[in-house]
């Protein structure tokens, strides 16, 4: 990480005679004459020059004209600082300094954003890859630049309701090199496609293991409609996020996806020396691949699902949960409970609980089989049979009663009136005590 570097290029303008006159209790201010670089921002209508971490380095004053159109751009400022920077004092965080002020003399641009952020380099269509697989009945065509050296496969995973997710089964993964956005902050990227014989509907295919519901719609890219949901996190001062397409043809699910990844902080100089790509710039990639995909006749036999031909509705077989178990782990305790579920002709589940305060119901499972969200709606998928382990942690005073309600789904229609519930009580959560607490054992 790279620091923006303030420069004091003068020695501070101090009157020597004031100086004698009162040495001690009359000081007269220092002004240092520096240059300076970073982002323009403007809050409560004052100009600001923040670093690579985004914090405050100087207030800016003095010849400030234009700079309202340069918001967000990288700028070099030379001019006198009126009120140094106060650094923080012992024991306080460096976000509780206090800025100084610049009374600037000059200004000079150095980098001015495209508002439009930067397009894919992708090539001419003519040199692009070719891709077919007749198994799967699935043609396309992808950058000649993604795949080689310098862009290895990527880790992505499947995902499609109903299925654990996994990184196995890809008949394409390919990786997208940093070139393809030059000059910006995105670092790597992946394109991933799978294809689940498993699922039998259009009505299943259209749903996802995982998925945010504000995030997830259609898309129809040359008379082909998708599916489609996002997926994002942060680690590490980088963005990542994964595009998922479904469309079910011929008999078979497929499934399209793109991962993204982009610096979002202090990894170049300054966080605006260097060109952000933006959401339709990811867009622009995913739809010029996406155009290319066509599908023929699989030579994979893939049988028809019972259930669905004769209309058969699902149901819940069973629901059930185990004992509570605690756990000594260090100095504290884990609570934890084993469900398990069994259902016949279900594509999937979706384990709905009502959201309690101070009541936390989260999976120890690896990966991301979870438990999904608490409330009406949730986020999750699960498969038609299975179990999990949840860990349970319960901050109120007393046992908490825990209500789980399963739900099978078929052809991506839910049979509430099939839904099961169970409830566990869950005990209380050993911890430690609040401040409040403290006090009062005194």
């Amino acid at each position: 990480m790279t620091v923006l570097l303030v420069i004091a290029t003068a020695v501070p303008h101090l009157s020597a005679q004031s100086a004698q006159q009162n040495p001690q209790t009359n000081p007269a201010p220092a002004s240092h004459e520096v240059e300076a670089d970073g982002c323009v921002d403007r809050k409560n209508g004052k100009f600001e020059l923040t670093n690579a971490l985004w914090w405050v380095v100087y207030y800016l004053t003095g010849q400030t004209a234009g700079l309202q159109n340069h918001i967000g751009e990288e700028v070099k400022v030379r001019g006198i600082e009126v009120h140094p920077e106060v650094p923080a004092t012992a024991g306080s965080s460096a976000q509780q300094r206090r800025p100084g002020t610049l009374q600037v003399t000059s200004v000079e641009f150095m980098v001015h954003k495209n508002p439009e952020g930067v397009r894919p380099a992708l090539g001419n269509l003519d040199t692009w890859i070719k891709y077919e697989n007749p198994q799967y009945g699935v043609r396309l065509r992808y950058p000649a630049t993604f795949g080689g050296p310098e862009s290895p496969p990527t880790p992505a995973q499947a995902n499609f309701a109903g299925q654990e997710p996994t990184t196995s089964g890809a008949i394409v993964n390919v990786g997208i090199p940093r070139n393809t956005y030059p000059e910006s902050n995105f670092v790597s990227g992946g394109l991933t496609i799978f294809v689940d014989p498993a699922i039998k509907s259009k009505g299943t295919c259209k749903q996802f293991h995982n998925f945010w519901p504000e995030h997830t719609s259609s898309m129809t890219i040359d008379d082909i409609m998708y599916s489609r949901t996002l997926q994002s996190g942060v680690a590490a001062g980088t963005d990542y996020s994964s595009h998922h397409f479904h469309i079910f043809q011929n008999g078979l699910c497929y499934e399209f996806t793109f991962q993204f990844a982009e610096v979002n902080d202090g990894g170049m100089d300054v966080p605006c020396s260097i060109q952000w790509v933006s959401d339709d710039n990811e867009l622009e990639l995913m739809r010029s691949v996406l155009s290319t995909v066509s599908f023929t006749n699989p030579l994979l036999k893939h049988a028809t699902s019972e259930a669905t031909s004769q209309k058969l509705d699902p149901s819940v077989i069973s629901f059930e949960h185990g004992d509570t178990l605690e756990e000594t782990v260090g100095r504290g305790k884990l609570i934890t409970i084993g469900i398990s579920w069994k259902t016949t002709n279900a594509d999937y589940v979706q384990i709905r609980y009502p959201c309690t305060k101070y009541l936390y119901a989260s999976t120890t499972q690896p990966g991301d089989y979870g438990l999904g969200k608490c409330g009406k709606n949730t986020d999750t998928n699960l498969p038609a049979n299975g179990s999990m382990s949840l860990l349970l942690s319960n901050f109120n005073p007393t046992p908490m009663e825990l209500l789980l309600t399963i739900e099978p789904f078929l052809a991506g229609v839910g049979y509430g009136k099939e839904s099961k519930t169970i409830s566990i009580t869950a005990p209380v959560s050993p911890h430690p005590p609040l401040p409040d607490d403290r006090k009062s054992s005194k």
